[in-house]
């Protein structure tokens, strides 16, 4: 007979239409169960389905019941019409909130049944249940784990069920559910709600792809969650590895603008400053941020809500006032418990994997469980019958309160213990290095670019993931001085994880004293450069880890075995190409001693079976544990037969992993070939005619170069008069800072194919810069790109040479764009990759960017570049308009541009060659070059707007006797005058500020002079009184003869009268009108 429950009977009035929103596409299921079931559904009227569910509710609480797996079979074969998943027909007729019996051994409050073999028994058969949603959208798996119903949790997981049913209750299971969803899934509560560790595993690895790259309201992926640095705890990075193993495309989801953090950069942001890190940071608490009621500040315990952050919103880890007190706070209330927990964290964890193991057969007990909100919470005899509450539907999960009284969250959840900044480094370590691992597969479609962007964004410190040297590869080794090597590369800062380093053929120049030579020689033959390189590495760069290390090791003198050893082991190596003849096994074991992830080897072979025995010896290489694959390359052709070779291989592969049964290592054979040789693309666009001019035919100088390379070094050698203190570019007399105008040297944004950092005359002018190649495949990594610290042609390094030439006080950052060639034809440049320098350079606020090449327009359809260059035409009008926001609430920078003549002769075409004769785009300085009496160069065309020396120009005697030709030179020449003129006026404001004449130049001419109309003055104030009659001609003959002259050492001008000349010349290139105009 059915039970009386008066509650259950009074649950039958007031019905409320059926949510229909089911989660994850289970609104097919109507057909999947067939139509025989159906007919039967259609026999089960509303009032009897009522009743039998009351009596299957009530036979629950029997003993029989509580002690008797075979009771619990029989209690579902009895009932199994009214508890399966019934039709909508049905659904739609009995309305319910709990959709199921699963909902009410999920959802139980007090004293509630643990029957994990009923749970088992009814999901095995009927997988579908955990599919039903209730009116807020939520399977009854959903709420045990957002209660944190361990037990439960653990019955369904031992269930064996289809794995598409699976991933189906766990969250998305398609590409286009993925893109749809806008909920937290079972994994976003799992590890919101920081259910155990070992069981959020389990749910990690029955859920799909989707699920786990799925993205909730605020545009979170469960690995977002997982990495904030408030959970960064032992446990916690079992689930991030898990996450990363099954769900790998979360890392290429961001977050919600504005921030749009990639996983990497998100947990970054949620790390303390560093004079915080002791203190306890708050968890992101929320899980579906923008669907929860916000608490009011009289009920966060937190303090009121900050009314400056959005819904739904994560909490900017920023320690004011505000976050320290509260975070003091937090640290007196759990400072015991969290030492205690650190202590015995371990400990512990393995206890309770010994009690899971204990309970997984599935024994009856009764624990206490969490007490849900009464209205979410009702058993299923009430919440089968009773019509829903709308009110308390709309909450959600956050608004779920915890039973003060509750146990079973006692030691059976991840601790909410104070994370510890090892473990953050570790786990900020495995994202990058995951990351990095997956570029290897062009497939992954992750490259340089989008690796420098999951890791720093915009990369605005301008660190190195890879590092190629010498960056530009040579027939013949470059001789290096190492002292030059570390001066040059002093200012490159490295991630301590890197993807790859390579070592080309080097060798290192040598200065040693008769007894340092003989000390060498009893050290042996043996080649020790790369030990110098890896130790510069490990020491001064703190680099940890190399995904790949490359080193060309195959001349007549190869490295001795310990400087191999030497060179490795302080670091934590994956793939190993050190290319030097049949490699010692016992040198690779020595070297990769800290390399506890090593997997790949490759190894260049002579042909000698000896070495395939050596390294297949029972303690060769056989004994490095993680090792998975070996290459080897056949140096050279093979003394033995072909199939006396195979037979040798063979042997080498049974012997290898005659031990290695489990991990077995697969051999790879490399056939021999030139491996040296890499062909490049074609050409997709075209840059203007500059060109060596071969022979060495001697030339006289130009006049101009030799006036301001007079004026130039006078300038340098300003001497430092006793009125300034010892550093007077950054502050005064007085010690109060200089405004920000006049601190630090002019910035030119150099774009072109590299820049020579080892070029002695220049390196101390080079900042860090930024590499926008293509790439090429030499390294197996997609994208990987041609190092900017490298001069592919040697067209930019000459440029860098001529603008420090003009004006040592420069800072050059060099970006090097997708360099191109045809045969023996000139290089060409790619549009996107100009495209991509020019607005990283604007966006980066350069004084000057000095542009030596064009590109021509290609609208074939496989080379299209219309969209490119529209990029590049914009980015250039913003940087040169950005004066007009000067004087506006959003203040901007207009940044001085020059641009090399293409150096085709004379045309009137517009939109040809751009960047030159682009339009819209007038405050631009156009150049051409001049030859060497003044006159205009013949290809230089009409459209120039000045001309400068561009014919047969040459370095310094003593740095390269090799001159150029074209309007490219004349370009780096104007670039570098520009910051002359700048460096000048920014002098004349530091005297005046020292001296305190209030009525001398100041920062606002400094401003002035880097606006184009301010600078186009300037050069016609210079050019005024050129001997040529050329007005377009930019002669310096008339305005810095003379006054270099006077400042030189052999001048007859006091130190003070040196410095009253200097701040007089720039008087006279900016005047007062123009100054107060632009500045």
């Amino acid at each position: 007979m059915p039970s009386q429950d008066p509650e259950a009977e009074s649950s039958r009035e007031g019905h409320e239409a059926l949510d229909k929103n089911n989660n994850y596409g289970s609104e097919s299921e109507e057909s999947e169960e067939g139509s025989e079931e159906e007919a039967e559904e259609d026999d089960i009227d509303k009032i009897t389905l009522q009743e039998m569910v009351k009596e299957f509710l009530a036979a629950l609480n029997t003993d029989k019941l509580r002690h008797s797996e075979e009771a619990q079979k029989q209690l579902i074969d009895k009932y199994e019409a009214y508890i399966r998943p019934q039709s909508k027909r049905v659904q739609k007729a009995v309305p319910i909130t709990r959709r199921n019996v699963l909902f009410k051994l999920a959802t139980e409050e007090q004293d509630a049944l643990e029957l994990p073999s009923l749970v088992r028994f009814l999901v095995q058969k009927h997988p579908k249940l955990l599919n039903e949603t209730d009116s807020s959208g939520r399977a009854a798996l959903h709420h045990a784990i957002e209660t944190k119903s361990e037990w439960f949790i653990r019955a369904v997981l031992e269930s064996e069920i289809p794995e598409e049913d699976w991933q189906n209750a766990l969250g998305p299971n398609s590409l286009k559910d993925e893109q749809e969803s806008v909920r937290s899934n079972c994994i976003h509560i799992a590890i919101a709600k920081g259910l155990k560790a070992s069981l959020t595993v389990k749910l990690i690895e029955k859920a799909s792809k989707h699920t786990l790259a799925a993205q909730d309201d605020s545009k979170f992926t469960p690995l977002h969650l997982a990495v904030e640095y408030a959970k960064c705890t032992n446990t916690r990075r079992n689930v991030v590895k898990a996450l990363l193993q099954h769900g790998d495309p979360a890392l290429d989801k961001r977050t919600g603008p504005p921030d749009r953090f990639s996983v990497y950069r998100y947990h970054e942001s949620t790390r303390p400053l560093d004079k915080e890190r002791n203190a306890p940071i708050l968890p992101r608490d929320r899980v579906e941020g923008k669907n929860e009621k916000r608490k009011s500040g009289k009920d966060n315990k937190n303090g009121p809500a900050d009314p400056e952050r959005a819904e739904g919103e994560p909490a900017k880890q920023v320690m004011n006032e505000k976050t320290r007190k509260m975070h003091k706070e937090q640290q007196k209330e759990q400072q015991k418990e969290q030492q205690k927990e650190q202590q015995k964290e371990q400990q512990k964890e393995h206890e309770k994997e010994h009690e899971e193991r204990q309970t997984l057969p599935g024994g009856l007990r009764r624990t206490p469980t969490l007490n849900i909100n009464a209205n979410e919470g009702r058993q299923l005899s009430e919440a089968t019958l009773q019509s829903p509450n709308p009110t308390v539907h709309a909450k959600s999960i956050n608004s779920r309160k915890t039973s003060s009284k509750s146990k079973i969250g006692k030691g059976s959840s991840e601790r909410a213990s104070k994370p510890k900044i090892n473990i953050a480094d570790d786990i900020a370590r495995d994202l990058k290095l995951h990351y990095f691992r997956t570029m290897f597969d062009e497939k992954s479609g992750r490259n340089h670019a989008s690796a420098e962007e999951f890791i720093f964004g915009d990369n605005s410190e301008n660190k190195l993931i890879c590092f190629e040297f010498p960056p530009i590869p040579r027939k013949e080794p470059d001789k290096i001085d190492f002292d030059q090597f570390k001066k040059s590369y002093k200012p490159f800062s490295f991630d301590p994880a890197l993807l790859y380093v390579d070592f080309r053929k080097l060798e290192l120049q040598v200065f040693e004293t008769p007894r340092a030579a003989k000390r060498n020689q009893d050290a042996g033959a043996g080649k020790k450069d790369m030990a110098k390189f890896f130790e510069w590495l490990s020491v001064e760069k703190k680099v940890q880890n190399i995904i790949k290390v490359t080193v060309e090791d195959r001349q007549d003198v190869p490295h001795c075995d310990q400087a191999i050893v030497n060179s490795l082991k302080e670091f934590d190596i994956e793939i190993l190409d050190w290319r030097k003849f049949d490699l010692c096994p016992l040198a690779i074991r020595e070297g990769t001693g800290k390399s506890k992830n090593l997997r790949e080897l490759h190894l260049w072979w002579s042909g000698s079976n000896t070495v395939l025995r050596a390294w297949s010896e029972p303690q060769g290489l056989a004994v490095l544990p993680n090792l998975k694959q070996i290459h080897i390359y056949e140096a050279k052709p093979s003394l033995e037969s072909v199939q006396r070779t195979d037979e040798n291989i063979n042997t080498f592969r049974t012997r290898l992993n005659f031990a290695r049964t489990e991990r077995p290592i697969k051999v790879a054979m490399h056939p021999f070939e030139d491996s040296n040789s890499h062909s490049r693309g074609a050409s997709t666009s075209h840059c203007q005619r500059t060109h060596r001019v071969q022979g060495g035919k001697k030339i006289d100088e130009h006049q101009w170069l030799t006036i301001m390379d007079t004026f130039a070094e006078a300038i340098r050698q300003l001497p430092k008069l006793g009125i300034f203190p010892e550093n007077y570019f950054m502050q005064t007399s007085e010690k109060i800072p200089l405004p920000e105008e006049l601190k630090g040297d002019v910035t030119v944004a150099l774009i072109d194919d590299g820049v020579d950092f080892m070029h002695p005359a220049i390196s101390e002018k080079l900042l860090p810069g930024k590499s926008f190649d293509s790439g090429f495949g030499s390294r197996d990594v997609h994208g990987a790109p041609e190092p900017y610290h490298g001069s592919t042609t040697g067209h930019g390094t000459f440029m860098a040479y001529m603008i420090q030439r003009v004006c040592p006080a420069v800072k050059i950052f060099v970006y090097k764009i997708d360099v191109l060639q045809k045969g023996s034809g000139p290089a060409t440049f790619t549009a996107k990759s100009a495209a991509d320098a020019v607005e990283d350079a604007v966006k980066r606020g350069f004084d000057i960017i000095s542009m030596s090449w064009t590109v021509q327009p290609n609208d074939s359809d496989n080379a299209n570049n219309s969209s490119d260059l529209e990029r590049l035409r914009v980015a250039l009008q913003k940087a040169s308009n950005d004066h007009k926001n000067r004087k506006g609430k959003n203040k901007g920078k207009e940044t001085l541009l020059f641009c090399s003549a293409p150096d085709i002769g004379q045309s009137n075409l517009s939109n040809t060659h751009y960047p030159f004769n682009c339009d819209g785009i007038p405050n631009m300085f156009r150049i051409g070059a001049a030859k060497a009496d003044g006159t205009i160069y013949p290809w230089a065309g009409n459209q120039v707007g000045f001309i400068l020396p561009g014919e047969n120009v040459r370095m310094r005697p003593d740095d390269d006797d090799v001159p150029r030709t074209g309007s490219s030179v004349a370009t780096a020449l104007a670039a570098g005058l520009a910051a002359m003129i700048i460096h000048c006026v920014r002098l004349g404001a530091v005297y005046n500020i020292h001296k305190r004449n209030r009525a001398g130049l100041s920062e606002k001419s400094v401003r002035a002079i880097k606006t184009f109309k301010a600078m186009s003055s300037a050069f016609d104030t210079i050019s005024k009184n050129s001997p040529t009659n050329n007005d377009r001609r930019l002669g310096v003959e008339a305005f810095f003869k003379t006054p270099g002259k006077d400042l030189s050492t052999s001048g007859t001008l006091s130190e003070e009268g040196k410095w009253i000349r200097v701040a007089g010349i720039a008087r006279d290139l900016i005047s007062d009108n123009t100054e107060n105009e632009y500045g």
